[in-house]
């Protein structure tokens, strides 16, 4: 029961969040109220804790200035001003934009990514704070938003053409932080194998009053030749301290390969 409670929490959690996404970033104590009905105030205090660190306002949004840098915000303002420009479109026109979409009518798609640039900066400013520049975030919905007005056949009616949209501009921006999460741990992995050889290879030259050989190395740190020039190539400090014998990382290759 207690497994199945908290499965019950992170499904509200997780609606509310995508309620978040759709309602421009907040949600409301009442949409709170209703997803958890048996709060206490300590309780309540948690969730709306975890709310604002994930950048979701309660009641209204959060302003992005205190959580941006200063970077960020300069160019935020300028894009935010060039869409002063595009037009917001009342509900009534909203409607009757998605249905001449569903049509294929190229000016109300058009009409309709111009409606919702301003939810993609809604949206980005929910995931910044996670590796990922905010204009870039930006630029990766607005690109989703485009594409998505050539997968409205796949909705049966304009009540389902919003959600699909900000679905896809949710899932580019998770995409593009997963993939720089990716990038960084190979950036990590990498980073710590240099170290790694660089201890060892300190170590051992401090010893020999000399520089090492790939071979030595290999022997005494188990680290595979392979490894240990590819840490060569990418630190030159580690070319003072590792002899770069053409020879001997031949005969190498040779070892690792029989």
């Amino acid at each position: 029961m207690q497994n199945q409670d908290y499965q019950d929490f992170l499904k509200n959690i997780t609606e509310l969040k995508d309620l978040a996404m759709l309602c421009g970033g907040f949600i409301t104590d009442e949409q709170i109220a209703e997803a958890f009905p048996d709060l206490n105030e300590e309780q309540k205090s948690f969730i709306v804790e975890y709310f604002e660190k994930n950048h979701i306002g309660i009641n209204k949004p959060i302003d992005a200035k205190s959580f941006l840098s200063e970077d960020e915000i300069n160019l935020l303002d300028m894009y935010l001003e060039s869409l002063d420009a595009v037009e917001r479109l009342d509900e009534s026109k909203k409607r009757a934009m998605m249905m001449a979409a569903l049509n294929n009518d190229k000016a109300a798609k058009e009409a309709l990514i111009n409606h919702y640039l301003q939810d993609v900066v809604d949206t980005a400013k929910l995931y910044s704070g996670q590796g990922v520049n905010m204009m870039d975030l930006i630029g990766e919905g607005n690109v989703a938003l485009t594409l998505s007005m050539d997968s409205l056949d796949c909705v049966e009616t304009i009540e389902d053409i919003e959600p699909l949209i900000m679905r896809m501009i949710m899932n580019a921006m998770e995409d593009i932080i997963t993939e720089e999460s990716d990038e960084n741990k190979i950036d990590k992995k990498v980073l710590d194998l240099v170290e790694k050889v660089r201890e060892k290879a300190k170590e051992m030259t401090d010893e020999l009053l000399r520089e090492v050989t790939v071979d030595e190395l290999v022997k005494e740190s188990g680290i595979s030749a392979k490894n240990i020039r590819t840490a060569m190539l990418i630190s030159k400090e580690l070319n003072d301290l590792i002899k770069n014998d053409i020879s001997e990382t031949v005969d190498g290759d040779m070892k690792e390969n029989s």
